[in-house]
């Protein structure tokens, strides 16, 4: 038997009534609609100037930076430059000069280029359309991929769960490339898919394209594309295709995949002086397999963490709640809704653990959700599905990826995510096959998942709504207060949040003690008297070198757990007191 034999539509899946598949069209067009309106809503709601605790802030500060130049260079500057030339205690985390002289704090040019005409109309809101449009993008793609493997019919609710509860929600209401990567990876598996039935050239170099452009924003692209190359050829020689049909697609894909990386690759040439992207993905590969028990704690939080927080009390609750997915999973798998009493106890155990997760998230405080088991639990029903029907080759490209993602991605900033950033093309083809598996299998407890996604996905949003207003408001405030003054930030990636807004700001940043102390030199040194230091509420860190906190002001970050300092230096106020 062939590996892609499972690809085509299974009869007790695909086969509808005709009443069924004429109203098919009109659904998908409703489903369309129905994510179109919530993902507007939330972008008439959020602050798009507060972004997410993110590397976000870094990439509208770069397109306000071309903005303010009326052209395409990236360049966000650095008001310390003089005294700071390697940009230590740059404000923006993770900026750095270019070998042209300029500050950049941005990996993909893809990104800010294709934005750049929204932002000239309409300012971060308008740019934030484009990982909008492409939410919508990876939800139809994987209404595309559901149609191969089931039909037509029912595809619509693949829109909805990919659009509205899936995390992909979350990266279309604010500047990610997350939902546009993931879009064309999604778009690359189902060309993959297709690849293997007709076997020309047109099917794979389309694929290999959609793979490089997804990997000149996101560095897992490099992944998905290797996985999907690997299983054409597997397929292909299971097939018992000939070398003839083999080395010409195999071929297609790999120029496909290097057109839109080459590109990218002259452009950043050409206005950077180096090679951001490439450089950002060889340093992800240097730091393969390394740390194993960082790694493990790594793998857990973005596979099956539900609360930003590594408490134990979240760890236990995060596994026992992917435990009752599993056992759900596994009780459909040995016994199909056949309409009888047993399965009770499973949505009783499916309540109890959304109830937990609620109980939970209002006594430590509603966080991110980084598990993607969690975020999308589809994908865990996926794995077991998948298995189940021997669906190979829709398998490989969802599963794959997983350990080798776990084992390149980087390992910082994950208890701030939505359902693992850097597995969400893997989630929503697993997804798609958990949907296509259950909806046959067990109705009921199809819903009973539909509804946990969805709602774990929409309390996400409120979340990231008040977050984001909660945030400007308490920013405003302090820009008011402080009036133009220096400012310290003591966790240098809460001020790159602020984005485009510290452009215009004396910020720096300090996130060591010995920053701290160097930094105090040069701000003595250079006649500051008197700035403000934004730190942790513990007040273990309120100390700087030089410099006596004598004011604790009002306008702070209490929603983010941060207070605002004022401080001056010793000499003036008397010996140092922390």
């Amino acid at each position: 038997m062939s590996l892609d034999s499972r690809v085509e539509p299974r009869p007790d899946s695909a086969a509808s009534p005709p009443s069924e598949l004429s109203r098919a069209p009109s659904r998908v067009v409703q489903s369309i609609g129905a994510v179109l309106v919530v993902l507007v809503i939330g972008l008439l709601t959020i602050n798009p100037q507060a972004h997410l605790l993110t590397d976000v802030g870094g990439k509208t500060a770069s397109m306000a930076a071309m903005d303010a130049g009326g052209g395409w260079d990236p360049d966000i500057g650095y008001w310390f430059e003089a005294q700071d030339p390697e940009g230590r205690f740059h404000p923006i985390a993770k900026s750095r000069q270019t070998t042209n002289g300029t500050w950049i704090n941005t990996t993909s040019l893809t990104m800010l280029y294709a934005a750049r005409p929204l932002w000239a109309i309409g300012g971060v809101r308008a740019a934030i359309l484009l990982p909008l449009i492409g939410t919508l993008l990876a939800a139809l793609a994987a209404a595309a991929l559901h149609r191969r493997i089931a039909g037509p019919d029912r595809a619509h609710e693949v829109i909805l769960l990919v659009g509205v509860g899936s995390p992909l929600l979350l990266y279309g209401l604010d500047f990610w490339e997350h939902s546009i990567a993931a879009a064309a990876m999604t778009a690359g598996a189902v060309l993959t898919l297709d690849s293997t039935k007709r076997w020309r050239l047109r099917e794979p170099l389309l694929a290999g394209l959609c793979f490089g452009l997804a990997a000149t924003m996101r560095q897992e692209a490099l992944i998905s594309g290797f996985v999907a190359g690997c299983a054409l050829a597997v397929v292909g020689w299971r097939g018992r295709q000939t070398l003839g049909a083999l080395v010409p697609s195999g071929v297609a894909m790999i120029v496909g995949a290097l057109a839109p990386i080459g590109a990218h690759t002259i452009l950043e040439q050409h206005v950077l002086g180096e090679l951001g992207r490439t450089a950002r993905s060889t340093a992800t590969l240097e730091t393969a397999g390394s740390g194993a028990s960082e790694r493990l704690v790594a793998a857990f939080t973005q596979l099956a963490s539900a609360f930003g927080s590594l408490h134990p009390i979240a760890v236990v609750s995060s596994g026992a709640i992917v435990l009752a997915f599993g056992a759900a999973a596994l009780w459909a798998r040995r016994s199909p809704d056949r309409g009888d009493e047993t399965i009770r106890p499973i949505l009783i155990g499916l309540a109890a653990s959304w109830a937990l997760w609620w109980l939970l998230s209002l006594q430590l405080g509603f966080t991110f959700v980084p598990g993607l088991f969690v975020a999308m639990p589809f994908a865990l029903f996926g794995i077991v599905g998948g298995l189940d029907q021997r669906r190979w080759l829709v398998l490989a490209l969802g599963l794959a990826p997983i350990p080798l993602v776990l084992a390149t991605a980087f390992t910082d900033g994950l208890l701030v995510q939505w359902g693992g950033r850097y597995l969400l093309t893997p989630g929503i083809i697993l997804t798609v096959l958990g949907h296509a598996w259950l909806r046959a299998r067990s109705p009921q407890l199809f819903r009973a998942v539909a509804a946990i996604a969805v709602m774990v996905t929409l309390v996400g949003a409120v979340f990231v709504v008040d977050r984001s207003r909660s945030a400007g408001a308490e920013l405003d405030a302090f820009l008011e207060a402080s009036n133009d003054s220096v400012v310290v930030w003591r966790n240098p990636h809460f001020s790159r949040e602020f984005g485009e807004r510290s452009l215009d700001q004396r910020w720096l940043s300090a996130g060591t003690d010995e920053d701290r102390r160097v930094l105090g030199d040069l701000l003595r040194a250079e006649g500051v008297d008197e700035f403000f230091l934004v730190t942790n509420q513990s007040s273990e860190h309120r100390t700087f070198p030089g410099y006596i906190e004598i004011e604790q002001l009002d306008e702070g970050f209490e929603s983010r757990g941060r207070t605002v300092h004022r401080l001056a230096t010793s000499e003036d106020r008397g010996s140092e007191h922390g």
